[in-house]
């Protein structure tokens, strides 16, 4: 019985040992067998750039014995990314560390001028005041579906007479995003109001120093938004055809429950170049080819309203009268290389503006611009040249229209990064000719101002 029952450990041990041992024996001639040679590189991508980034810098592979001669060492993955001078970057910076989610990226902004005219005859140069305008903002993804965007502004201290010297900072973008794909996207809060060109650009991508639509003295003819182009509002908007083709569609005013919606909308194309982003610019320096051709709108029952003056102590203010608003606009956008000669960007607006109370009747911006291919210093130099014309929206005694507003603005452009780094002299002159549409007398007289104007400007921006 005890014989049975006794264990067999001697015999399994030996039996351990010769498979262990055989294991040993074969296991590096498979391995030798199933390796690739040392000197083969492995297989590429017939696309690459299908190919997404890798996250993280490929791993070292183990050490092995060759005869050939050792390569130059690699660069280090964390080294910083040099952009040439007189360049800008084709595509966002890589940042040194993986995107992560959730992730935060943050920059900012600064354009700082003096500009030369005179507080009390717009036509004279003999005042110099400092004009800031300054932005930081931070943005990033929770998950691949939900993003964000918190951005602050000084609202453009311009230096006008009187005015004191503290810059005050207010909410300038604040909104929730829906970003399923990019053909349909849905953003919610605080943003701008799309309905031309300009706004997804901003000052920040224009080619002139002065947003359009902005004259001396009068009410912009720009379509309607809150200060900065924004308003408390929601948008769906998309991307479609890789960015060649894009579409806003908004209601915004939001904040008052008593004000009827404004809704906005605009779609474009974009030919040669797709530009698939929330933001765009108006020029690209040269850098691409692009046709962009695009038509924009906005509608606001009873938005037209008539300014009132202010009510007199003891008396209740008279309530504004009102009217339908409606704009209706198109832009085209043509930036062509010229191969070793350059570049050259034209460009031109119409808006026609309805509503008994609007400030304008229509207006109209043309703009041309030349890069130059040739490095000068550390930048390159791009001359532009922009002419706006406006009709106000008011009679004169004889019940015909008021003479046009008419501006020019020659600018010289030293492009050291693009958008992201330039220094601009502009000069300005305008022809104003303006009447309130709620003035209660139309054979009041119009005002009529001759201005002069030079900006010495500098623009950074974090790319």
């Amino acid at each position: 019985m005890r014989e049975r029952l006794k264990p067999q450990r001697p015999v399994i041990s030996r039996s351990c040992c010769l498979v262990g041992f055989s294991l040993l024996m074969v296991t590096p001639r498979l391995a030798l067998a199933q390796a690739p040679p040392a000197a083969e590189p492995p297989a590429a991508s017939d696309n690459p750039a299908a190919e997404p980034a890798p996250a993280l810098p490929p791993q070292a592979p183990p050490q092995q014995l060759s005869a050939a001669p050792a390569g130059p060492p690699p660069k280090p993955a964390d080294a910083p990314v040099q952009i040439p001078i007189g360049t800008a970057p084709r595509a966002p910076v890589a940042p040194a560390f993986p995107p992560l989610m959730p992730n935060i990226d943050y920059g900012g902004r600064l354009r700082a001028g003096l500009r030369f005219q005179s507080a009390t005859d717009p036509a004279s140069l003999k005042d110099v005041a400092q004009t800031i305008y300054a932005d930081i903002y931070a943005g990033g993804q929770i998950t691949p579906m939900w993003r964000w965007l918190l951005a602050l502004t000084t609202n453009d201290y311009g230096g006008l007479a009187g005015q004191t010297s503290t810059a005050t900072m207010s909410l300038l973008d604040g909104f929730v995003g829906f970003t399923p794909i990019p053909e349909f996207q849905v953003y919610l809060g605080r943003m701008l109001v799309m309905a031309d060109r300009y706004a997804p650009s901003g000052p920040w991508g224009l080619d002139e120093w002065f947003y359009p639509g902005f004259f001396v003295g009068t009410p912009p003819a720009v379509p309607k938004a809150g200060p900065s182009g924004r308003d408390f509002g929601i948008t769906a908007w998309g991307a479609p055809l890789g960015g060649h083709m894009k579409y806003y569609l908004g209601a915004y005013q939001l904040q008052d429950p008593t004000l009827s919606p404004l809704y906005s909308g605009r779609v474009q194309v974009s030919l040669l170049s797709a530009e698939p982003n929330w933001f765009h610019r108006t020029t690209y320096y040269g850098d691409r080819d692009l046709i962009s051709i695009g038509v924009g709108g906005q509608y606001q029952r009873s938005g037209s309203l008539m300014t009132v003056p202010p009510a007199m102590a003891g008396m209740m203010a008279a309530a504004p009268l009102s009217d339908d608003y409606r704009e209706v606009n198109a832009d085209v956008i043509v930036e062509k290389r010229l191969g070793d000669s350059g570049a050259l960007s034209v460009e031109g607006a119409y808006y026609n503006f309805h509503g008994t109370y609007q400030p304008w009747k229509w207006s109209a911006v043309g703009a041309i611009a030349y890069n130059s291919p040739v490095l000068a210093g550390i930048g390159k130099l791009r001359p532009s040249f922009r002419f706006q014309q406006a009709e106000a929206n008011q009679v004169t005694t004889s019940g015909g229209s008021l003479d046009p507003t008419r501006v020019y603005d020659v600018q010289l452009t030293y492009s050291v990064m693009a958008w992201f780094a330039h220094v601009v002299v502009n000069y300005r002159h305008a022809d104003v000719v303006y009447a309130s549409p709620s003035n209660p007398s139309p054979a009041a007289s119009p005002l009529a101002t001759k201005a002069n104007m030079i900006v010495l400007g500098v623009q950074l921006w974090d790319p």
